[in-house]
């Protein structure tokens, strides 16, 4: 029988829509088998699929054949329909035909498929339960994974290197820790620990799942390592914000003789972004040209986000004009550097030409933009970009409204903020926080303490961000009965637990003047208690003038090993210069610098000179100053002009006003205290010679 006539076959068919033309097997079989090797793979198969019921069975090679054409052309559903006609007509297809279709189809996220034809297996071997397990941890469903090892442990079928990679890349999915760390366990107990392609994916894994030590140990176990390794170990350091060590491991390995690839690269570009180091930046640039890779588009895109994040505008602008296609990541990328920056008009030109070269900016440009401008107080520019919104038709995404309620908040215009707020369609608990926020900005306690209420009335969920704000106005308006209300609210939510949302509870205690609360919740009630949370203690007792029971709780801190940062140390200092503790400021300045190693910062400065002039040590203050090595700090000079008004030193006001004068030559609270001290000195010494 001709293609002629098949082809005739067919257009017969919406007469006889079920019935296929009468004709021989051995002649079907034949032109089945011509179609396929034609390509008309979808004519064959509807075919068969229009095959009366009683017709006799095309043979199984020919089924066989069609099935492999459909596997390789990955046609999932005219695979099935080849694999539903053999199973209809009591046909076997072989493991090999198995194990192809289930690969194809777990490749393909058909998972369901997948498992039907595994279930309907009389055999399975390791490939079979292989091609099974690896899809599944590619697509989402990693826990049947899991679930499938289990199952075929019980049927005695014995894991092999692929069994592991996948298992592996199914912990990654879940960020599973511990799971991982057990599958490695086993790995070593069935002697694969040693296989590469395994070492490396368990790099992978345990970046992915957070653990840089079990990571690391991996990789200096390892008897070699390829690319693949290196990069595996330096995207862990990269994606964790550990940019210094992965700069460091690229350097060894370049040392170890191992060339990086284009995923290295990339890593590293990450890393001086994070860490914001333009020389290594530029450095591994240059490299990555002479290494003779193609700089495609995701590689120069990165290169603009590391030169924006390490502030050279120019040279992110110069990687930009070399890419021939930019797409939406490039022109976002170098217009969010520039609007960080705070280079609102260059980000608004740049928009402008995006739009002019076919690419509409998305809610992703856009925010950069706002985000700036909020930052900026750029209230024209937030209005400029909102108007280009409209145009865009973008205005309506919630993620942008909620953006521009914050951006108008910050600028000052919180009758915008509600307007837009009240034409939303839909409001999230993060359009209720933008705008309880911006009330809470302009000191409107009362008005952002209603519209909370209000969302709790429209059942709209409160989260972490919602307490705080809440919470935070409570301790505003002192009202210690709503505030107790609301702890009864957080208690019955998971925020109970949440770090901000615990700092808050305190500081609300205390604000509101129940410090016995505050440390009964401290003491009882809170699981985890971070530096946060002891620094809001410290800080509500030298508010309630509880001066020494705040540097008790200091020591008691720092003796129970609290880990603190700069910002705790500020807080900490902040809460001395409250209570008037200078003996204990200065202990706690030296601990800092020199058990910490932390370097002081300008706040630190500010804090200490402060509490010194308020307590007419002057002197002090002025040599601590001096021995910051930096003139360029008005904020700690201003700090000590406060300080000469409260103690009429005239002399050293005078060299901390030209100091500020110098660096902020318009400074009118400058001039105005001076003129104070003037003043209090000449009425002194009047009065003395009077």
């Amino acid at each position: 029988m001709s293609a002629f006539v098949m082809r005739s076959c067919f257009k017969l068919q919406s007469c006889w829509p079920r019935q296929a033309p009468t004709m021989e097997p051995a002649n079907m079989d034949m032109d089945l088998k011509l179609l396929c090797m034609q390509g008309r793979l979808i004519e064959a198969v509807e075919f068969i699929s229009n095959l009366d019921v009683d017709a006799p069975p095309l043979h199984t090679d020919t089924c066989a054949l069609l099935l492999e054409t459909c596997i390789r052309s990955r046609a999932s559903d005219q695979a099935h329909q080849i694999y539903y006609y053999m199973v209809t007509k009591e046909m076997k297809p072989s493991l090999f035909l198995n194990t192809r279709l289930i690969d194809m189809h777990a490749k393909m996220g058909n998972i369901d498929k997948a498992l039907d034809v595994f279930h309907r297996m009389k055999t399975r071997d390791v490939i079979v339960w292989n091609a099974l397990i690896a899809g599944c941890a590619r697509h989402e469903v990693p826990l049947l994974a899991l679930e499938l090892f289990s199952r075929m442990k019980k049927d005695g079928i014995l894991p092999d290197e692929s069994t592991f990679v996948a298992l592996l890349i199914a912990c990654g999915r879940l960020g599973n820790l511990e799971e991982a760390r057990q599958m490695h366990g086993y790995m070593i107990m069935c002697g694969v620990h040693q296989d590469l392609p395994i070492n490396n994916t368990l790099i992978d894994i345990y970046g992915k799942c957070e653990s840089i030590i079990d990571a690391y140990g991996v990789f200096v176990h390892m008897s070699s390592q390829n690319v693949i390794s290196w990069t595996a170990m330096i995207a862990a350091y990269a994606k964790h914000g550990y940019g210094e060590e992965a700069i460091a491991l690229f350097d060894d390995m370049k040392s170890s003789g191992i060339h990086p690839d284009e995923v290295t690269f990339l890593m590293i570009i990450n890393a001086c972004a994070t860490v914001g180091d333009f020389g290594q930046g530029v450095k591994t640039h240059l490299l990555l040209i002479d290494s003779g890779i193609s700089l495609n588009i995701v590689l120069q895109n990165a290169l603009i986000d590391m030169y924006s994040k390490c502030g050279s505008m120019e040279n992110a602008f110069q990687v930009f004009s070399s890419i021939l296609n930019k797409d939406h990541i490039s022109w976002t990328t170098l217009i969010a550097g520039y609007a960080k920056q705070g280079k609102l008009e260059k980000a608004l030109t740049l928009c402008d030409s995006m739009c002019k070269a076919g690419i509409n900016p998305n809610h992703v440009t856009f925010m950069s933009i706002l985000n700036a401008c909020a930052a900026l107080r750029a209230l024209d520019e937030g209005k400029e970009i909102h108007s280009m919104i409209c145009k865009i038709g973008i205005s309506s995404n919630i993620v942008m409204e909620c953006n521009l309620i914050d951006m108008y908040s910050k600028c000052g215009c919180i009758e915008s903020a509600r307007c837009i707020f009240d034409q939303m369609d839909m409001r999230d608990s993060v359009a209720w926080n933008a705008l309880i926020t911006g009330y809470i900005q302009h000191g409107h306690l009362e008005m952002a303490l209603c519209l909370f209420q209000q969302m709790r009335l429209e059942g709209v969920n409160s989260d972490e961000g919602t307490f705080v704000n809440v919470l935070n106005i409570c301790a505003g308006l002192t009202t210690l009965d709503k505030g107790k209300q609301l702890h009864v609210s957080i208690d019955r939510t998971p925020c109970r637990s949440a770090l901000f949302v615990s700092s808050a509870l305190v500081d609300m205690y205390c604000k509101c003047g129940d410090i016995l609360g505050a440390r009964e919740l401290f003491d009882h009630t809170l699981p985890n208690k971070c530096v946060v949370i002891w620094t809001a203690m410290i800080t509500g007792y030298a508010q309630h003038g509880l001066h020494m029971e705040a540097f008790q709780f200091i020591k008691k801190m720092l003796s129970e090993g609290v880990k603190l940062n700069d910002l705790s140390f500020q807080k900490v200092l902040s809460a001395c210069s409250y209570a008037g503790l200078v003996e204990e400021a200065c202990f706690i300045f030296m601990y800092m610098s020199q058990v910490y190693g932390i370097k002081p910062h300008i706040e630190h400065y500010t804090c200490l000179v402060d509490l010194l002039g308020r307590t007419c040590r002057l002197e002090e203050a002025g040599y601590i100053i001096n021995e910051m090595n930096c003139e360029e700090t008005p904020e700690v000079w201003m700090a000590l002009l406060g300080a000469c008004r409260l103690n009429g030193h005239v002399e050293l006001a005078e060299s901390a006003a030209n100091c500020i004068l110098k660096f902020m030559p318009y400074n009118s609270s400058a001039f105005l205290l001076l003129r104070d001290i003037y003043a209090t000195a000449e009425l002194l010494s009047y009065q003395e010679n009077g």
